[in-house]
């Protein structure tokens, strides 16, 4: 299962150069998941930015269910997609209830007669059908924390709730309430995780004594060290008397809560979970390889044909380039160009992906994020990892070197490329010294 948001890196729409690409790699995605072998996902907001007619497109490849219970067609009153679907496992009858965030009636990402409503208007209905013939409910949505904590409140029979999450990649669970907890796995497949469950009638992941046991444990721990603190103050004894009376009282407390804890703990379900990254060190799965090199090829194809350019190809405002730099940095820029940085632009010729929007804002100057398609064609002495890739762009700093200083490289600049599924064997401290710019100014003297 998957909470959704997996197509699209924004939920904007698809605008500029790119979209082509975008809607390529989403292909794959699905291709990727149809191996996997997923039961269902969930619709995020990311999964419309290319329209809701091309998620209907995407539906009609995918050999699982695409959920949402409150994308409704205002001509029928009734959901574009599938609310729910049911399986059994282990002996246990299971739903599954898609929920997909808020989106603004007016949003190019839908059809003018489909809106995305609230789920308060559609949740009880569904709810009220499933939770009298299901042992199990689970929820998959791309909601923030604070309404999916809400519907867990509202209705204890919902018991996983899996979120889209756009950060905290593989958090461990948070316990909602006693019977529903919440679970995410970032966004992108940068994280995979497997649950295993193990159910109990009563349905419930703990009892509520157990979070007065566990508040009571780090009341005893502050206690103690408040002790600890005025053991050697004689002139706090009373207080020190009055701390001790109630440690010992909290004693008795906790160790009846244990009994009772030991004793329930049998009707109590309980759950392993555990995620892994995608980093670049594990192997890959060779069909899913396959998949991923297809993508690549059709990529480089279509943006070689038709280069998704913006109209900001050749140059980058505000960089000057590293042959700039080199006038007045003469030692560092050599320094320089024995790295991998001065060759970045070269080894996505090699494999071919020169044209891939993916890589490019990573292997070249000055590329926007944001735009990565003014990326392609760009000058010369841009097609590297250069000066300006770390310190930022130098056209002010050459008009006046010694008062417009360029940034300091921090290790934020660096892990915006340097991520773990790309290098997961980072090393911030060795790689600055293996680029060796520490070293004595040509013009003004001083560490750079």
């Amino acid at each position: 299962m998957d909470g959704g948001s997996l197509l699209f890196k924004t939920n904007h729409g698809l605008g500029g150069g790119g979209a082509g690409q975008a809607r390529i790699t989403a292909e794959t995605i699905v291709k990727a998941y149809n191996l996997i072998g997923y039961d269902a996902v969930g619709i995020g907001r990311r999964d419309l930015a290319a329209g809701l007619d091309f998620l209907l497109e995407i539906r009609g490849k995918s050999q699982f269910d695409w959920l949402s219970a409150n994308i409704i067609d205002m001509d029928t009153d009734q959901p574009v997609f599938k609310p729910f679907v049911t399986r059994q496992l282990g002996g246990l009858s299971l739903a599954i209830i898609g929920l997909t965030g808020q989106i603004r009636s007016d949003s190019k990402l839908l059809d003018e007669n489909v809106v995305v409503e609230p789920w308060r208007d559609n949740l009880p209905s569904i709810i009220s059908k499933l939770e009298a013939s299901h042992d199990f409910l689970i929820l998959l949505t791309d909601l923030d924390a604070g309404n999916c904590r809400e519907i867990a409140e509202m209705y204890p029979m919902v018991n996983l709730i899996v979120q889209a999450r756009e950060v905290d990649s593989g958090k461990p669970p948070t316990y909602l309430t006693d019977s529903a907890i919440l679970v995410g796995a970032g966004q992108k497949g940068k994280h995979i995780g497997v649950m295993e469950v193990d159910w109990r009638p009563t349905r419930k992941w703990r009892s509520a004594g157990q979070q007065d046991l566990t508040a009571g444990k780090k009341e005893r721990i502050r206690l103690q060290s408040q002790m600890k603190q005025l053991r050697e103050r004689p002139e706090l004894k009373n207080h020190y008397d009055n701390i001790r009376e109630r440690l010992t009282a909290l004693e008795n407390t906790l160790t009846q809560l244990e009994r009772q804890e030991k004793s329930a703990a049998e009707s109590v379900s309980s759950f392993d979970n555990r995620f892994v990254a995608m980093n670049v060190s594990l192997p890959d799965h060779p069909a899913v390889l396959d998949l991923v090199n297809e993508n690549k090829k059709l990529v480089e194809a279509l943006n070689r044909k038709s280069p998704p350019s913006t109209g900001e190809a050749v140059s980058a405002r505000g960089f000057v380039g590293w042959t700039a730099c080199r006038e007045c940095h003469r030692k560092q820029v050599q320094s320089w160009q024995a790295s991998r940085h001065a060759t970045s632009h070269l080894t996505l010729v090699e494999k071919g992906q020169q044209f891939n929007l993916e890589c490019l804002p990573c292997h070249v100057t000055g590329a926007d994020s944001n735009d990565p398609a003014a990326a392609i064609g760009r000058a010369a002495d841009l097609q590297v990892v250069g000066c300006e890739s770390c310190h930022g762009p130098g056209s002010i700093h050459r008009l006046n070197p010694a008062s417009q200083r360029t940034a300091p490289i921090t290790e934020k600049i660096c892990l915006a490329c340097h991520t773990p599924e790309q290098d997961d064997s980072f090393d911030f401290e060795g790689g600055l010294k293996k680029l060796k710019c520490e070293i004595q100014d040509d013009r003004a003297g001083g560490l750079r």
